[in-house]
């Protein structure tokens, strides 16, 4: 009776002590783990809640992260490791994760069998270079390590796209428009948005080219387009009631010199080149991903030789829309100068009669453009 009192007691301990020794097995896995992932790569994403899981069901586990996408250091450590555990070029692909002696790639191959080989694993030190046992893996599904690969013709063209129609280029648009309508000399409106052109896409080259980080600033895109939209709604609503009423403002005569110096300066080539500049510096924070992603390559010295060209054609792609409000706006001068010299018989009163009409109409699409398009930034 005390012999199998004395074994109740030991079972009951065992079975207590049973849990807790196995909790802190689990504590005790100290693994160390290499993981590389791009910061654009969808099938990376879906990883972050496992690997945060398991850090914290394992204390001690260490998980290394490098991200390889905008930092060339990380993706040069990565073609090392494919090197070094004898990974095929075609098999390379992220996400990725190296132990020591063991690889797993792939996000369907990491998510099934990672738990169970920290648990397998009884080496704790870190994955080497220069494996010293045989090393064996798993090859999965993934996507490219190298991130030029990802940025396809495409996205590239798709991104550019959508930032010409961002708040901030709307904003660049109207600036473009009131410089425009200003321009008194059809011959002039080429050169113009030629001069405005260069402004903005030397700010966006700066940009790309690792300067101008202060303004990648949502607050200062934000308050630029707001207070260019505001600024249309009210010089547009101005000459649409112009059409309407004859009514003119009247300051006096050194503001009005004042103001006529600077428009001056404003329609001037540098004038005009410089609005360009400083209001492509403020619209830079409306940038796409891809964009940005070039930079941080050009920056990281990542075969500048082909992201230099995309920068380019990026810049180029989003600056269209200027050079085609200019090709429009061109072409309603052409027109208005034809209806003109087309009143044959008429005399030079009735020409200049019939001129004026035209410039206001002109002017009245003018305004009702800038009072729109400002209405909708303001309220965007």
């Amino acid at each position: 009776m005390v012999k199998i009192s004395k074994l109740v007691f030991v079972s009951l301990v065992l079975v207590l002590l049973l849990p807790s020794a196995i909790s802190q097995a689990e504590d005790l896995e100290n693994d160390c783990i290499y993981y590389f992932y791009g910061q654009e790569c969808s099938d990376c994403a879906s990883l972050d809640s496992l690997l945060f899981g398991l850090e914290r069901e394992y204390p001690h586990l260490q998980i290394e992260r490098y991200e390889v996408y905008h930092h060339f250091q990380n993706f040069e450590l990565l073609q090392a490791y494919y090197d070094a555990y004898t990974i095929e070029k075609k098999s390379r692909s992220i996400p990725v994760l190296f132990m020591q002696g063991s690889y797993l790639v792939g996000s369907k191959s990491i998510s099934s069998l990672l738990e169970e080989r920290i648990k397998d694993n009884s080496d704790p030190s870190c994955p080497s270079l220069s494996p010293d046992t045989a090393v064996v893996g798993l090859l999965g599904e993934g996507e490219s390590p190298n991130v030029l690969s990802t940025l396809t013709f495409s996205l590239v063209t798709g991104d550019a796209l959508r930032t010409m129609f961002a708040p901030g280029m709307l904003a660049l648009v109207l600036l473009l428009i009131a410089i425009l309508s200003a321009t008194k000399v059809k011959e002039e409106i080429i050169k113009n948005t030629t001069y405005y052109v260069s402004g903005v896409f030397l700010a966006y080259l700066l940009f790309g080219l690792g300067l101008l980080s202060f303004f990648y600033n949502s607050q200062l895109h934000y308050f630029f387009y707001k207070f260019v939209g505001i600024a249309a709604v009210l010089f547009g609503l101005a000459g649409v009631q112009s059409f309407f009423t004859a009514w003119e403002i009247v300051m006096p005569r050194d503001l009005q010199n004042y103001v006529r110096q600077a428009l001056g300066f404003i329609l001037s080539p540098v004038g005009v080149f410089v609005v360009g500049l400083v209001g492509g510096m403020f619209t830079l924070a409306g940038v796409g991903n891809s964009f940005y992603l070039l930079r941080d390559l050009f920056i990281g010295d990542f075969m500048r030789g082909i992201v230099l060209p995309l920068m380019l054609y990026y810049s180029a792609v989003t600056l269209l829309l200027f050079v085609g409000v200019a090709a429009l706006f061109h072409l309603l001068r052409s027109m208005l100068e034809h209806a003109i010299e087309t009143q044959e018989g008429s005399s030079d009163v009735k020409r200049e009669r019939w001129r004026k009409h035209y410039q206001r109409v002109l002017t009245f699409c003018v305004r009702g453009t800038l009072f729109v398009v400002g209405l909708a930034l303001v309220f965007v």
